[in-house]
């Protein structure tokens, strides 16, 4: 009723607006409408990429990964290679029926403790209890001598707990001694 009573410059004036209006609103609804799909692809594209990027870095890693585990092994391997050449020039590595007494330093809290253990002997020889690092200790030093940057120990289990005694050691204790009479517990401090 209210736009039969208008002139005809009104009537005309509000056509107008509702041609244009219409035609804005319709386009406006689509391109929102076109903006929410687009955001929705972009978010799954975004993803996609990042996982095809993290999948390619997890594969670099694991690559490095495989030849620092190959290095390690070759070295490893000429390492103990040496060691079993050394240690075999005098008849190996014997385990003897004499005892021999450690004062057993444990690694990690210091704690003493004093073990009996069977004497073993390599290349026919008993390292000894030798802390000094300017005294020779046989095998242990002898592989040191090829390879500068190696450090070698000789481990005796000491007990059933599994805990592990250096006999012989070119590795430096806190004090500047040979680590040699330290162990290392089978449970460390984490449990």
């Amino acid at each position: 009723m209210f736009f039969k009573n208008l002139k005809l410059k009104p009537k005309l004036l509000a056509l107008g607006l509702a041609l244009t209006l219409w035609p804005l609103l319709v386009f406006g609804a689509i391109v929102s409408f076109q903006n929410s799909n687009a955001g929705k692809i972009s978010r799954t594209e975004t993803i996609k990429m990042a996982r095809n990027q993290l999948d390619h870095i997890a594969a670099g890693v694991r690559a490095m990964m495989a030849a620092e585990n190959e290095m390690l092994q070759r070295s490893f391997n000429s390492y103990m290679a040496l060691f079993l050449k050394e240690a075999d020039t005098g008849g190996g590595i014997q385990v003897g029926y004499e005892k021999v007494v450690w004062q057993a330093i444990n690694q990690n809290d210091e704690s003493v403790q004093s073990v009996t253990l069977p004497k073993i002997t390599v290349a026919g020889q008993w390292p000894g209890q030798v802390t000094a690092m300017e005294t020779p200790v046989p095998v242990v030093d002898g592989v040191r001598d090829y390879y500068q940057d190696y450090t070698m120990t000789l481990l005796q289990r000491m007990n059933l707990a599994g805990d592990l005694l250096r006999i012989a050691s070119s590795v430096s204790h806190t004090d500047g001694l040979r680590a040699t009479r330290t162990y290392i517990p089978a449970i460390g401090r984490d449990g």
